[in-house]
């Protein structure tokens, strides 16, 4: 996948980022950093309770590449409600036209989160969704043409 950053890579990043490892949590922590535990797993909630940010190894991934804190409050960063997805998402079948470089990344990244699938390139016979920046170009057009759009 991915966002799918391991333990020692996500400690590297943040540390070398000006981050604290403080190793389990704590009081002292102001971050929660998680991978492989949902949403309501009781860690996150005691965490949340406590008025801790809960975040994936993702964020830290993207505030590193940043080089400053991203939001922790978008999507991406929430732990998962359930490690499978979104129910139902596995038989979406997505393809992305008119995005370009980090709206493009994020957009495939959540695409992910939720359990569907991202077409690279367009096989107009599989894709179940188009997702476009504009209503115009070369993509858009083949799905009016053969009729998929409705």
């Amino acid at each position: 996948m991915l966002f799918n950053l391991c333990f020692v890579e996500v400690r590297v990043k943040l540390i070398d980022g000006g981050g604290v490892g403080v190793g389990k949590y704590s009081q002292n922590c102001t971050h929660l950093i998680v991978d492989k535990i949902v949403y309501d797993d009781p860690l996150c909630v005691a965490a949340r309770t406590d008025g801790k940010t809960v975040v994936t190894g993702l964020w830290v991934d993207h505030s590193f590449d940043a080089g400053i804190p991203v939001d922790a409050t978008s999507i991406m960063y929430i732990p998962l409600r359930d490690l499978n997805g979104i129910p139902g998402a596995k038989s979406l079948i997505l393809c992305l036209t008119g995005y370009q470089r980090k709206d493009r990344d994020d957009i495939m990244t959540m695409v992910s989160l939720m359990g569907a699938q991202f077409s690279k390139p367009l096989v107009a016979s599989k894709v179940t969704h188009l997702v476009c920046y504009k209503f115009e170009g070369g993509v858009f057009s083949v799905f009016f043409i053969i009729g998929l759009l409705k």
